[in-house]
Formats: structure tokens, C-alpha cells, sequence
């Protein structure tokens, strides 16, 4: 089955269009969660300092606090101590002295993204503020590939479109040429372009104008060729008639005649 030029057109501009947003879904998302997770560092200082604030003065118990400051992509909870996230000395000294820090983790599966957590004490425990990384990076995803989704049927039916301006002349042409082909030289395809379809096109009109020209060339040929031949052709076959009945002297004319038609003949 023959694929049309248009189809297979709008396939590989699918197929291209496809591709690049699936490479440039992973590369955006990944760089959009990094500069995000970083730029949330103010907040996440924000939000431990104001939490330890609340629960010093205010006497929340811890679960309510945790409620209070919940946020999608940012959670807080209470730990006992911080050796678990291996914080250098100076980093524990600043925490005794009441102070915030930022110390980044790595992300799971990502050898070389981390994204930003705060830890700051209070009286009996550790506030550690981190950003939900997974469920982050879900909704970056999904929006970026919906905006790329969107963009695809919005650029396949643009092309679609577009297409059709660049296919539709070349049909003419195919269809010309069977009408060529099938012998019917007296064909000419308008067209107003002015680029390299439209240059393709008026070289096949004067190549269909020449072939029109040559056709009426033949047959003028065919004809008088025809009208060459018949005249002596009529004149031999009738004198050979006249040899079955005639005299001597006659049939020696006759011969005479019909050698001359036949040499007439020969140089046509």
C-alpha cells in the first residue's frame, strides 16, 4: 500500500515532536524540582523558626503543630536528636546556640541532586523542616507534560493544516502525470507559488506543452506519411489488376508504372 508524502509528513513531525518533549520533559522537570528545592530554602528556615516560636510561647503540643504548619510540599516534624543526618560541628554548635540551619540530603535513585532541609532546637527536641521531594516532583512532572501534551495536538493540527498547503500541488502533479502517462498531453496546473513547488510546476507545464507539441507533431506525421504511402500503394495495386488482362505493349507500361510507384516507395 503506497503512504502518501503528506502522512508520512505528519509522522515524523509526530514522531520528532514526540521525542524531544519526552527528552525535554525529563531534563525540565529535573532542573525546575533543583532550582524549586533551592529557592524554598528561605521558607523552610521561615517555617521551623516560626513553628519552634509558637511552640515555646504559645505551649502547642507537638501533633498540633505539625497540623498547623502542613503544607503539600513542605512538612515539619519533632525529633529527639540529630545524629542521624551526620551535621558537621559547626553546624551543631550554631544549633545549640538556638540557631537555624540548612543542610541539604541527597534525593533517593538521584546520585547527584539533593534538596534543602532546616533543623533548628528547642527546649526538648529538634524542629527539622524538609521539603516533600517526591510528591514535588510528581506535580512538576505532570504539568510539564501536560503543557507538552497540549502543545503536541496544538502543533500536530498547525502542521496538519500547513501540510495540506504544501501536499495538495504535489497531487496535482501526480495526477497529472497519469493523465500524462495515459497518453492526454493537453494539461496545464495553475499555481501562484513562488518557491520551489511552484518552480517544480511550471517546469512540468512546459514539459507538457512540449510533449503537446510533439504529440501533434507525430500524427501530422503519422498523417502525410499515411497520404505518401497510399497514393502509390493505390496506383501499384491497380495497374496489377491491369496486368491479368492486357497486351504485351500495355503490360510492359504497366510494369514500367509499378516500378516507378515502387521505387517511390523506397526512398519514402
Amino acid at each position: 500500500m503506497r503512504k502518501s508524502i503528506y502522512f508520512q509528513l505528519v509522522l515524523i513531525f509526530v514522531c520528532v515532536f514526540f521525542l524531544s518533549n519526552i527528552i525535554g520533559t525529563v531534563i525540565t522537570s529535573l532542573n525546575t524540582e533543583q532550582n524549586l528545592m533551592f529557592q524554598m530554602k528561605t521558607q523552610l528556615i521561615e517555617i521551623v523558626e516560626s513553628s519552634k516560636e509558637f511552640y515555646e510561647k504559645d505551649e502547642i503540643s507537638k501533633d498540633t503543630l505539625v497540623k498547623l504548619f502542613y503544607d503539600k510540599y513542605i512538612n515539619i516534624e519533632f525529633i529527639d536528636n540529630v545524629e542521624a543526618y551526620d551535621l558537621d560541628k559547626d553546624s551543631i554548635n550554631r544549633l545549640a546556640n538556638g540557631e537555624s540551619i540548612i543542610f541539604h540530603k541527597k534525593i533517593p535513585r538521584h546520585l547527584s541532586f539533593t534538596f534543602p532541609m532546616a533543623i533548628i532546637k528547642t527546649s526538648d527536641s529538634y524542629i527539622i523542616g524538609e521539603i516533600n521531594a517526591v510528591g514535588m516532583g510528581f506535580d512538576i512532572r505532570r504539568m510539564v507534560m501536560t503543557t507538552n501534551l497540549i502543545s503536541l495536538i496544538i502543533g500536530s493540527l498547525l502542521f496538519i493544516l500547513v501540510g495540506k498547503m504544501y501536499v495538495k500541488p504535489l497531487t496535482k502533479l501526480t495526477q497529472a502525470t497519469e493523465r500524462i502517462a495515459e497518453g492526454d498531453c493537453d494539461i496545464e496546473i495553475t499555481s501562484n507559488r513562488k518557491d520551489e513547488i511552484g518552480q517544480l510546476i511550471s517546469s512540468f507545464n512546459i514539459m507538457a506543452e512540449e510533449l503537446k507539441s510533439i504529440e501533434i507533431l507525430r500524427n501530422d506525421f503519422i498523417s502525410d506519411i499515411s497520404h505518401e504511402f497510399k497514393t502509390p500503394l493505390t496506383s501499384i495495386e491497380g495497374y496489377t489488376k491491369l496486368l491479368e488482362n492486357c497486351t504485351d505493349e500495355e503490360r510492359k507500361a504497366y510494369i514500367d508504372i509499378i516500378t516507378e510507384e515502387t521505387k517511390r516507395l523506397s526512398i519514402l
